[in-house]
């Protein structure tokens, strides 16, 4: 049998987040395998949707003939949809993070395991590629950030990284610099003119919060403030669940504006698959470190403490301020004492392996939906990740052993080195382009399912919005209070109650005025209002149709907002340089 998913050549962008972007990954509460669970049961939806077996209308009105493929005009079948919900488990969801929760810290030892449950799971095709590509490592000697007083005594902290932790920013300059402390909040676009104004911040340290802002944009101001370095951190304000004082931020490292967080800068090598790394990264000679929330705490209080010897001194606005109690968080840089940061990391070239599996499509087997996950041996934060990847796998597997197939092929891929420059999926890219161009419907990414847990919400392309909202609403919200119109906790009612976003109603009219004077597929009723509130108004033959389904979209007052891409996300490539849609 040919192959479905082929070697490149010629050819013809769910997460679940509260409103915070604090990764919660450290404990695995029994709301979070529950939230899992929702996530796989509107992927797979979603995954469905877009293979496209169930996404058509009926076709009653249609008279089959030779002349067309039989399966584009075959009725769907309703049962696929319910039996995907029935096979989405939350045991199975708890028990695929403890079966990758075991594995050392060894991308080999990972990819073994994932080959080895998807070969249980009897995928038609799983395969193997490898490819060489630059990682960051702590250097032989640990970083370090010491606070030198005005005396001459010194405190120092050594930031060490374990198999649990990173304790650097990937790629960041080695450097020693020393110099005064300035509180520089989120340093976003508002906190950069205010600095500005104030004339503070340049030839100094700045401290920031780590998180709610794309690390590349702080780092750009940063440098244009003219400080010398970033001290990064996370600010209970930020990260209201489950805030660990003693924890490090985790801090990715992407480039080609890819937001997991890099700055990297030239290295002394070049490898076979990564040729000229220092043309496709930004260079910013500047030394990044992380430090824990407690250290932060120690820093603002020393800063506190020389404010209050100062008669001009003043707290920065209330906006800028953080959520540490008795912390005044001081505007200004230090006087009394200086910060020294010493850089040691060092840069390797190691062997990493994607992993690829398939379930071969019946009408359309080389036209993809490829759904993707990251992983990092050196983080546990893809566990999530990797066990919601491996549940779609699972939920799939059994469909096709049901006797169940999809209209296209799905393409399940684990990425490799997730938290060094998305490696694995630019390598992916870069040997396929031509291939996944031509052939790829949409990407959906599941590398960081449970942010939260307050609602769903979406990064996606414009194309594939609708498919989102129908995906949401088949699952049930696992909180109660999430009601759909007909009384049913749905995940899309959630995600609207949640995150709403009211479009005019001045245009929604227009869309329908201009409908009804186009065509008479809408009916005949006389006002926006009316249409709206028989949104299951079906034509004479049973269906309402797709333009009757989009029509009654365009006009709907409120939709839940889905993020628009930004191109730092980490899986924005698949977008910006394939053109390929993406939802995470």
């Amino acid at each position: 049998m040919e192959r479905a998913w082929v070697d490149d050549g010629p050819s013809g962008r769910i997460q679940i987040y509260e409103k915070t972007t604090h990764d919660i990954h450290h404990v695995v509460t029994q709301r979070h395998l529950i939230l899992g669970g929702c996530t796989i049961a509107v992927v797979a939806s979603l995954i469905g949707l877009c293979a496209g077996y169930f996404a058509h209308t009926e076709h009653s009105s249609c008279v089959r003939g030779r002349s067309v493929a039989l399966f584009a005009v075959y009725d769907e079948n309703p049962q696929v949809k319910e039996k995907i919900l029935k096979l989405v488990d939350q045991d199975h969801f708890s028990h695929n993070i403890e079966v990758f929760n075991k594995q050392p810290y060894d991308d080999q030892a990972i990819v073994d395991v994932i080959r080895s449950e998807w070969r249980k799971s009897k995928l038609e095709e799983i395969m193997r590629e490898p490819f060489t590509n630059p990682v960051a490592q702590q250097g032989d000697q640990p970083n370090t950030v010491q606070i030198i007083y005005a005396n001459g005594t010194q405190s120092e902290t050594r930031l060490e990284m374990s198999k649990e932790q990173y304790a650097f920013v990937a790629f960041t300059i080695n450097r020693t610099i020393q110099g005064n402390l300035t509180y520089a909040s989120k340093l976003d676009r508002r906190d950069f003119h205010y600095l500005l104004k104030e004339n503070v911040g340049n030839g100094t340290i700045l401290l920031a919060r780590y998180g709610v802002v794309p690390l590349r944009e702080q780092i750009t101001h940063a440098y244009t403030l003219g400080a010398i370095g970033v001290l990064l951190y996370m600010d209970p304000l930020d990260y209201a669940t489950d805030y660990n004082e003693h924890a490090l931020p985790r801090v990715c490292a992407p480039h080609l504006g890819q937001q997991h967080d890099i700055i990297a800068h030239e290295h002394e090598f070049a490898l076979d698959d990564y040729p000229n790394l220092a043309s496709h990264v930004d260079f910013f000679d500047l030394p990044i470190q992380i430090i824990s929330g407690n250290f932060a705490r120690k820093l603002l209080a020393e800063l506190d403490t020389e404010a209050k010897l100062k008669t001009d001194a003043a707290p920065v606005p209330a906006r800028m301020r953080g959520g540490f109690q008795n912390v005044s968080y001081a505007s200004g840089s230090s006087t009394s004492f200086t910060i020294r940061l010493t850089t040691h990391n060092k840069v390797t070239a190691e062997n990493l392996t994607n992993v690829v599996g398939v379930i071969r499509g019946r009408v359309e087997p080389d036209r993809y939906v490829i759904v993707g996950a990251g992983r990092d041996p050196w983080s546990p934060s893809s566990l999530g990740g990797m066990a919601i990847l491996q549940g779609l796998v699972h939920v799939f597997s059994q469909l096709v052993s049901d006797s169940w197939r999809p209209r296209r092929s799905i393409v399940f891929v684990s990425f490799a080195a997730e938290h060094m420059n998305s490696a694995g999926l630019n390598h992916l890219l870069r040997s396929r382009m031509n291939m996944l161009r031509g052939r790829a419907v949409a990407y959906i990414d599941v590398t960081n399912p449970v942010l939260g847990t307050s609602s769903i919400l979406a990064t996606g392309s414009p194309l594939l919005s609708q498919a989102l909202y129908n995906a949401s609403s088949l699952v049930m919200s696992a909180n109660s209070n999430s009601m759909d119109p007909k009384g049913a906790p749905s995940l899309y009612s959630e995600w609207l109650q949640n995150f709403p976003q009211q479009k005019p109603m001045k245009s929604a009219a227009d869309i329908f005025k201009a409908a009804q004077d186009a065509t008479r597929l809408v009916g005949t009723a006389g006002a926006v209002e009316d249409f709206l509130l028989e949104p299951n108004n079906f034509g004479p033959n049973g269906t309402r149709g797709l333009f009757n389904n989009y029509l009654h979209s365009a006009v709907l007052a409120h939709q839940p907002t889905i993020r628009l891409l930004d191109h730092t996300d980490g899986f924005s490539p698949f977008l910006t340089q394939a053109g390929i849609p993406v939802i995470q």
